[in-house]
């Protein structure tokens, strides 16, 4: 009878449909860096943003060094550029201030990239050229050469941070913390993460691992440890840990109910029942400073973003209003290294991206800004109805460039900024050019997976049976 079981189950998986990968969105009620750099005993709160000013990343409540402190954010080139004003939220992220606060971090918001990874546990594949959005905000803090500012290898360190519990629906879902080296040989070459996983075998973890960029753009998981996770709690504590001197990084987590505790305090983490995650990292190869980041990853099925190709310059244009202090920002990949996107409001330049050279294979992201810091042209376009958006694209001949969804803050009336009808709904068009929406596609699982699989099956039924019939 089990054998008969396993070998319908064998004929559902040849059907197989791979699952669809909707967005989820992870609510982050704090997150904290705790640093001991005195000898002392006990650790101090070196930053502790509760998100409930309307400052969305990457503005923050400083550090003890600098009251002005910033994030770095994935979809940001230039962190220093959004000075952002209460209630307008930076790009890709958004506070919620109606009760204690929290950062709303969703899924389908991330910057879109082509990923490569492999676990190098198990040497498996986990992603080959997938598409992926990624969320991510990275504490800025002092590195400069003999500084004992920052986040120091002689200092003891904890990050801690705070989300609700969500349980991803689709494999590599993650969201967690991180302390990412600074410099050496190799950039950032010590990544440690501490994240909510959803793993292959549909369970989820809190998984402690490091990632490490190759030279070719992809990246290696080294996977320490994991524990699976209790959904039945309301919210998840997760906690990354150094001491001074010492290359090791240990993790635990912790579950809160019953409404959100202020993690910065020490003491109110002391009724709460933490659990090691096995393993340890090491941090400060080569380096000696590292910084504390919180992050999200979302993979992606397909995506429909524009495609600009160069005849003569091609322009894609609406109407828009703006209340205020605005901006604007989108992902943008050029196929050559040659090229130019310019946008323009009303006439008026925002800003003018060159093709980078060499051409990058990777999504960047362009950010405009208008508040009080811009130029007098640029702040006249505030509180002003029907100014005409414009995106224009000049290359060579046949070249191209792809722009992925655009996003807005103080900008009122842009129709079909994602392009999700898979066309340009709302939006003109000039030029010589073409222009219209294309949808990239995720990698299929290769049917030999299943297959392999199916067999394995197949062959554990028939070693059953044979050892029935020897019985």
């Amino acid at each position: 009878m089990r054998c008969t079981r396993i070998l319908s189950l064998i004929a559902v998986i040849f059907m197989f449909t791979p699952q669809t990968a909707s967005a989820i969105v992870v609510g982050l009620e704090q997150f904290v860096v705790m640093r001991n750099d005195d000898g002392a005993n006990t650790l101090d709160v070196y930053f502790n943003d509760q998100f409930d000013d309307g400052l969305a990343p990457e503005s923050s409540p400083g550090t003890t060094e600098n009251p002005n402190a910033l994030y770095f954010t994935q979809r940001d080139p230039n962190p220093l550029a959004l000075p952002v004003s209460p209630g307008l939220p930076a790009p890709n992220f958004v506070e919620d201030t109606s009760g204690t606060g929290r950062l709303i971090m969703d899924g389908a918001l991330g910057q879109l990239r082509t990923f490569t990874l492999v676990n190098e546990t198990s040497g498996t594949q986990v992603f080959d050229g997938d598409l992926v959005r990624i969320q991510s905000a990275r504490l800025l803090s002092s590195q400069s050469a003999g500084s004992d500012a920052g986040l120091r290898a002689n200092d003891d360190i904890e990050v801690r941070a705070l989300f609700d519990l969500v349980e991803g629906d689709f494999r590599t879902t993650n969201y967690g913390i991180g302390l990412i080296d600074g410099g050496g040989l190799t950039p950032f070459d010590d990544r440690m993460r501490l994240s909510v996983l959803k793993a292959g075998n549909d369970t989820s973890y809190v998984q402690f691992f490091e990632n490490t960029p190759q030279n070719d753009g992809s990246s290696i998981n080294t996977t320490f440890g994991r524990v699976a996770v209790d959904f039945s709690n309301d919210q998840i504590l997760l906690r990354l840990k150094t001491n001074s001197n010492d290359n090791s990084v240990m993790a635990d987590f912790a579950y809160v109910n019953g409404g959100p505790i202020d993690i910065s305090n020490t003491a109110n983490l002391t009724p709460l029942t933490f659990i090691d995650v096995p393993g340890t990292g090491q941090i400060f190869t080569g380096e000696n400073a590292t910084r504390a980041e919180f992050r999200m990853l979302q993979p992606v099925e397909e995506v429909n973003i524009v495609k600009l190709t160069a005849g003569s310059p091609i322009t894609i244009s609406q109407l828009v209003d703006t209340t205020g202090d605005f901006s604007l920002s989108f992902d943008y990949r050029f196929e050559l290294n040659t090229g130019n996107l310019v946008v323009e409001l009303g006439g008026v330049e925002l800003g003018t991206i060159l093709a980078p050279d060499p051409a990058s294979g990777s999504f960047l992201t362009a950010l405009f800004t208008v508040n009080d810091s811009s130029s007098d042209a640029l702040k006249a376009l505030r509180n002003q109805t029907d100014l005409l958006l414009e995106i224009t694209y000049n290359g060579d001949s046949g070249s191209y460039i792809l722009i992925d969804q655009i996003q807005v803050t103080g900008i009122l009336g842009l129709e079909n900024s994602d392009f999700s009808g898979g066309n340009l709904d709302g939006w003109a068009q000039t030029g010589a050019g073409t222009a219209g929406v294309i949808t990239l596609v995720a990698p299929a699982p290769e049917p030999g997976t299943f297959a392999i699989f199916g067999i394995g099956l197949a062959g554990l039924c028939l070693m059953r049976r044979r050892r029935r019939i020897a019985a």
